[in-house]
């Protein structure tokens, strides 16, 4: 059996120090509130599996939190894409 051999200390980041981003309740019936930190993105799109913008909105830089109606989709999976000037996330929700 092979010995390790240890040859030092290396830092790694695992990106925990950014903004956290949820998505409630989940699965969703009517409204769902989407929640990330502020000054961080500009636009909000909610995506269908195919790739098709179904609903859009602003966000301001003071937001953290966006109140969406999705009583209107399908029952299905779902894409919320948030952006930003420097930061791009994702998070799935599922309408009932």
């Amino acid at each position: 059996m092979e010995q390790l051999k240890v040859i030092g200390i290396k830092a790694v980041d695992f990106g925990l120090d950014r903004e956290m981003l949820s998505v409630y309740p989940n699965p969703a019936e009517n409204i769902i509130k989407i929640k990330f930190g502020t000054n961080t993105y500009q636009n909000m799109f909610i995506i269908n599996l195919n790739g098709q913008v179904l609903q859009s909105a602003n966000i301001n830089e003071e937001e953290s939190e966006l109140i969406q109606n999705v009583a209107r989709l399908a029952t299905g999976t779902y894409i919320i894409l948030l952006k930003g000037a420097k930061a791009q996330s994702q998070i799935k929700f599922i309408k009932k």
